[in-house]
This record gives structure tokens, C-alpha cells and sequence, in this order.
């Protein structure tokens, strides 16, 4: 059977037990299993080590298909949490919530054993290096493409990058929508986004601070969107061409602030998002 090998972060990992994720709901429609390395809130270099250790195994094999979605530079890449917490990534930029599990708290624990090294990293990092980094990670999978020509590979940008770097002629194989940001098509869906400010990551913090900066879509993205973006995939594959990946075939403005317990019932009832356990728990939370 064919394998579908995921790589990046919360646009592509499993958040929720018993729902599915947009490679999930590619691989049905294909006939394909789904091989998931995505971790939300995990670094990009978490996501390399996984496709370095993948491709050293032979892991993907001839007719597969890699999805890889980079993650956004200036996450923490720090050895304990590529190996036991690739959510601190980014909950490690900041102090972390109260744990609700013991792997959580244990990993909590090495934080603040450690703070002061990790402020001394996020004090010192650089940024522009990290970018540079990013635009050789694209390289690498980009050169993994030219000597598997047998492997579909689909690769998107999280955000915008200012990528420098010349990259020549991408084989066929090789499906990346430049200009394409997956951040962009899910705050596009929040009526109070301005477009023309593009003031992305403020629209986002809104939608998310009811539920403690949760996000209650399934990939970040609406049930109608997460479909138009695996047709468009799957389009994409088929007549290996990606102009097809333009922000106007996706649906924009359905999601209204702030997203409390009655909304999320009526986003449910209209088909923009899937009910789940935990999510309407943390609603209940957060009426009280």
C-alpha cells in the first residue's frame, strides 16, 4: 500500500485523538497509510531529524508520497525536546501552562531546571541565521526530490520566509506553491482579520484566548478548507502543476470573535468544525 510520510507541526500533525487530520483525510481518498512524524508546536529541525532518520532507513519507498510543512523559524530546537517534547519547541518560548499530565510535568520540571539556559539561547539567538538554516532544510528535501524521482513530494510554507537563496529548476515530483502560506488561508477565515493590515498572528491570538490559546480547528483550518486543500493536492499531484494553489479557492470569513460554547455549537452545526471532547471541555472551563 502506498505511504504518505508527514513532517511539520500543528498544519499537519494528529491533535486530537479519534480525528482525523488533513493527511489522514488524504490518505482515505487514496487508499493510502498515513506514516505521521508531525508534532504541533515542534521545531523544523525536529521534523528533519525524523526525515533524516526516515530516508537513512529507507523508510520511503518508491510510489510514496512526503508531506513536509516548515515550521516557523526561532522555535527551540534543544536536544531534550526534539527527543522527549517537541511541543516545547514553541511552549518553551514562554513560561509553560500548568501541566495536565505527568509526561507533562516531567518535561515542565527540565524547564525550570534549565530556564536560565534557555533564556540565555532565546536572549542570544539569530534569527536571520535560523531563516538561512530553514532555507537549507528546503534544499535538503528539495535534493532528496531530484534523487527519488519516484516519490511525489509536496512541501508548504507555514508563513511567510524571505527565502534569498537561488534553488533552480524543481523536478516534477517536487509540488511547492510558492508564495502559498497555510497561516494565511486560516486567519483569512476570521471575519475580524483585516486583510489589508495583515495583522495574522493578532487575528490568531484572538480566535485562540478564550481557550487559553487553543485552537478548536481541526489543522488550524475549517472542515470546508481541509477539504478544498486535499482536493487541491490531489489536483495538484495528478497534473503535477501547482497554479492551481491560489487563496481564492479557499473560504474566507466564518468564524466570528470570540469563539465561546454557543458558537462553537453553531461552527459545529454548519459544518466548519468537528465536535471533540476536549475542546468542549475546555469550553465548559472556560464559562465558569
Amino acid at each position: 500500500m502506498k505511504g504518505i510520510h508527514v513532517y511539520g507541526d500543528s498544519f499537519t500533525s494528529r491533535d486530537w485523538a479519534g480525528i482525523d487530520s488533513w493527511p489522514d483525510i488524504m490518505a482515505k481518498k487514496i487508499n493510502a497509510v498515513v506514516n505521521t512524524n508531525a508534532k504541533a508546536g515542534s521545531s523544523t529541525e525536529y521534523s528533519m531529524l525524523k526525515f533524516a532518520k526516515d530516508v537513512h532507513a529507507n523508510t520511503i519507498r518508491d510510489g510514496d508520497i512526503v508531506i513536509f510543512v516548515l515550521s516557523t523559524p526561532g522555535r527551540i530546537p534543544l536536544k531534550f525536546i526534539n527527543e522527549h517534547y517537541p511541543e516545547g519547541g514553541v511552549l518553551f518560548i514562554r513560561e509553560p501552562h500548568k501541566a495536565s499530565t505527568t509526561r507533562e510535568a516531567e518535561c515542565h520540571k527540565w524547564y525550570w531546571d534549565n530556564k536560565e539556559h534557555i533564556d540565555w539561547f532565546l536572549v542570544n539567538f539569530d534569527r536571520e541565521l535560523h531563516i538561512l538554516n530553514h532555507e537549507c532544510y528546503f534544499n535538503t528535501v528539495l535534493n532528496f526530490a531530484r534523487s527519488r524521482p519516484n516519490v511525489t513530494v509536496v512541501m508548504f510554507d507555514s508563513i511567510e520566509i524571505n527565502y534569498r537563496m537561488l534553488r533552480g529548476d524543481f523536478p516534477k515530483n517536487f509540488l511547492y506553491p510558492s508564495r502559498f502560506y497555510l497561516f494565511e488561508i486560516a486567519c483569512r477565515e476570521f471575519v475580524f482579520y483585516d486583510k489589508k493590515r495583515n495583522e495574522r498572528a493578532d487575528a490568531y491570538r484572538l480566535w485562540t484566548k478564550y481557550l487559553n490559546y487553543v485552537d478548536p480547528r481541526i489543522n488550524h483550518l475549517s472542515i470546508p478548507n481541509i477539504n478544498i486543500l486535499v482536493d487541491q493536492i490531489l489536483y495538484s499531484m495528478e497534473n503535477s502543476t501547482v497554479e492551481n494553489f491560489t487563496l481564492d479557492k479557499f473560504v474566507t470569513d466564518l468564524f466570528e470573535y470570540p469563539v465561546d460554547e454557543k458558537r462553537y455549537e453553531e461552527y459545529i452545526n454548519k459544518g466548519y468544525l468537528l465536535y471533540n471532547v476536549g475542546i468542549a471541555e475546555r469550553f465548559k472551563q472556560a464559562s465558569k
